[in-house]
């Protein structure tokens, strides 16, 4: 006794683990969903043939459209671009402008979209005369119409000629690529020559205008600056004609000119005045100086009259006339005549001696007085001249200014003419920044329309419109296809599922060995295990749709249950189309269920053995008027409980739920039910319902099995359903 109390403990708590909750969800919780390989490899094979047809459709269509296009011919000319240029002679930059290093990229850029621009295509029109071309204009499309005027047909060629013009700017190198396209490879090759050789022609056309208008400009300039030089210089002469400003000699006008200053008379009197001025006061303080330092010297003390020498001279003949006195005085007297005449020689050279001497310290006194005096009169000459040219100051500004422009004007002048002689020197030179590489030549086959690169397109896009109508499905498409989806989405326990079988499933379930039956047997083991003790237990089977495995699926099981022992009886409550007699092979009985419920024939007689051990089948004799009635009312439990007391297990297939009301009223009367979900075949809404319809009616769903799963569908290998559920020794 108290073992079968533990049993059912047991069971009970197992039970009520997955008893589902008010509001859908089991108390394991739901598993999120993840996107793996086998997901996507599931998606791939679900819609191979979205995949084949589509690509097929795409690269069929690509094909054929190609195949039917008119072939185009590019013919392309290749154009250098020299930056820096050739220097002949000076004045060739005048229309060469300096390209910065960091704006390479942009001048070629800039260069692409003059060769691509409208007034290009108009002069290309003009030079090759497209627009009175037959074959130029019969490739447009606008031959024969003569409606059109000169300048229309001319617009239109230039339009034609930017359509189907391309210039490829160079990426890492200075060579321009002029492409053009047309379905007369011959008329590619000479348009494409003649934008080539129009843009070198635009190039060297711009260079000599452009030093035909500076040089323009240039004679404009140096006439009007000889004009106003002229009279700048007119201007000059009259103020300083009318001012008494007297200029000097040309090598001081130009060091005036250098200095800002207009040299004049007055002022290089002044200079010179000066200058000498300082030299006198600077002889006179010398003068002064000798002097002072003589003046009162005794004169033969003076170092001026001991150099003289006309005084040593005489100082000589003295000593001499001494020296013969001395010599007399020996021998004669005073008195002695030639004594005397000695004696007047030598007074008359002391007396020559004494003059001379005083008249060299007069002469230093005389040269001091004459510096004094030319040092005043200097000064007198200083202040006149000066105060002269204190008064010309006022008027000097004025011619200075006259002066500055007239030499102004001559530097212009200077500097014009000098860049006018550059230019016109550089003006016969046609020189050019741009030389024809590679001409155009004939292409020999057709660039477009390129077979395999528009089945690649094609390819690639069928790939991506297959990929998103594939995803555009799975997003609509809600069908059940793994026990994992039945799982997370649906909330209930799966119990197991069973492989797609193409032959007849009771020739398999007889094979304990096969896939099928070796499904069945886990699923058993697996229910086996969710309600405990299965003994006194009465199971339903139900499915959301017909045809979904719920007969076989309730015959398997009630057969590998029959299999491992217990006594299990097989109950075919499916009022509407009953068929667990044909799934048997036994005739339907003339008396059955019905009669049972009513009373009108005892439960024992009605039973039929099903020919496989502990297995008996109680089958529907014939489908009563009124089913509802009949489960609705307390006949199918009264049935069930005698039923349970006579067998182990009693296993019922029912009617499927949506649509009727048999399978949910039927519910109410078992201990558990089961549903039956076809993968690959229940939408996600249908099932919901189903589920949720029995949930109203307090249904005990143990769980779901899901039946003829495909392995291919659901992600995995062909041969994925035989290594899971086969395990075989082979001989």
């Amino acid at each position: 006794m108290q073992t079968e109390q533990t049993a059912a403990n047991g069971r009970s708590n197992r039970m009520d683990r997955y008893m589902p909750r008010q509001d859908g969800y089991y108390s394991d919780g739901p598993v999120p969903m993840q996107l793996s390989l086998t997901a996507i490899r599931a998606i791939i094979w679900r819609q191979r043939f979205i995949f084949a047809g589509v690509i097929l459709l795409v690269v069929v269509g690509t094909l054929i459209w190609t195949l039917l296009q008119t072939p185009i011919y590019q013919a392309e000319a290749k154009i250098r671009v020299n930056l820096f240029g050739t220097t002949i002679v000076e004045g060739q930059d005048v229309s060469d402008p300096f390209v910065p290093t960091t704006q390479v990229g942009d001048y070629l850029i800039t260069l692409s979209e003059v060769i691509q621009s409208r007034s290009m295509a108009l002069k290309v029109a003009d030079a090759m005369n497209l627009h009175n071309n037959a074959q130029f204009i019969a490739d447009a499309g606008i031959g024969g119409d003569d409606t059109l005027s000169e300048e229309e047909r001319r617009q239109i060629a230039a339009s034609i000629l930017q359509g189907n013009l391309e210039v490829t700017p160079p990426a890492r190198s200075q060579i321009l690529a002029v492409g053009y396209s047309s379905s007369n490879p011959v008329l590619a090759a000479e348009i494409a020559n003649g934008y080539a050789e129009n843009f070198l022609t635009d190039d060297i056309d711009q260079s000599v205008a452009a030093n035909a208008y500076a040089q323009e400009y240039l004679e404009e300039q140096i006439a009007d600056v000889r004009r106003q030089l002229r009279e700048a210089e007119i201007t000059s002469i009259d103020y300083a004609r009318s001012n008494q400003i007297i200029g000097q000699s040309s090598d001081a006008g130009a060091q005036a000119a250098t200095s800002g200053t207009a040299p004049t008379l007055t002022a290089s009197n002044l200079a010179s005045i000066n200058t000498r001025y300082i030299e006198a006061r600077a002889e006179r303080l010398s003068a002064e100086a000798r002097w002072n330092a003589v003046a009162n010297v005794p004169a033969a003390q003076i170092a001026e009259v001991q150099q003289d020498a006309a005084i040593q001279r005489l100082l000589g003949e003295r000593a001499q006339l001494e020296g013969r006195l001395a010599d007399l005085r020996v021998r004669y007297r005073d008195d002695y005549p030639a004594v005397q005449e000695l004696q007047s020689q030598i007074e008359e050279l002391n007396g020559q001696i004494a003059s001379m001497r005083s008249d060299v310290k007069q002469r230093l006194r005389n040269e001091y007085l004459a510096a004094v005096r030319e040092e005043n009169i200097l000064s007198d000459e200083l202040r006149r001249v000066s105060q002269n040219s204190l008064e010309e100051q006022d008027r000097r500004v004025q011619f200075n200014q006259i002066d500055r422009d007239v030499q102004s004007l001559r530097s212009q002048l200077d500097s014009l003419l000098a860049r006018y002689n550059q230019i016109a020197a550089a003006a016969n030179i046609q020189s050019s920044k741009f030389t024809l590489l590679d001409p155009a030549r004939i292409p020999t086959g057709p660039s477009s329309p390129n077979l395999w690169r528009n089945l690649l397109v094609a390819l690639v896009l069928a790939i991506a419109l297959a990929i998103a109508i594939a995803v555009l499905r799975e997003i609509l498409d809600d069908k059940l296809r793994t026990i994992e989806e039945l799982e997370t989405r649906l909330k209930l326990t799966a119990l197991g599922q069973t492989p797609y079988v193409a032959d007849e499933v009771s020739d398999d379930l007889d094979n304990r060995f096969s896939p099928i039956s070796e499904a069945y047997s886990s699923i058993r083991a697996s229910l086996e295990y969710y309600l405990g003790d299965v003994k006194g237990s009465a199971i339903q089977f139900t499915s959301n749709s017909p045809g979904e495995g719920k007969t076989t699926s309730a015959s398997a099981v009630a057969q590998k249950f029959a299999a491992v022992g217990y006594k299990v009886l097989l109950v075919d409550m499916d009022l509407r189309r009953p068929a667990l007699a044909a799934r048997f092979g036994v005739a339907r009985p003339k008396s059955g269920l019905v009669e049972v419920l009513h009373g009108h024939l005892p439960l024992q007689s009605a039973i039929i053995p099903s020919g496989k051990e502990n297995l008996d089948l109680l089958l529907t004799a014939k489908s009563p008027a009124q089913p509802v009635e009949i489960l609705s009312s307390g006949l199918v439990p009264a049935m069930l409980a005698q039923a349970k007391m006579r067998y182990d297990l009693v296993i019922v297939d029912s009617s499927p739920v949506l649509g009727i009301a048999d399978a949910p009223l039927l519910s109410r009367s078992v201990d558990a039910v089961v549903m039956i979900i076809e993968a690959n075949r229940g939408h996600m809404r249908d099932v919901r319902t189903a589920v949720r319809r029995l949930q109203d009616m307090n249904a005990n769903i143990v769980g779901a099995i899901m039946t003829k799963y495909r392995a291919l569908e659901a992600g995995e290998s062909y041969n994925y359903q035989y290594q899971y559920y086969s395990y075989n020794a082979e001989d």
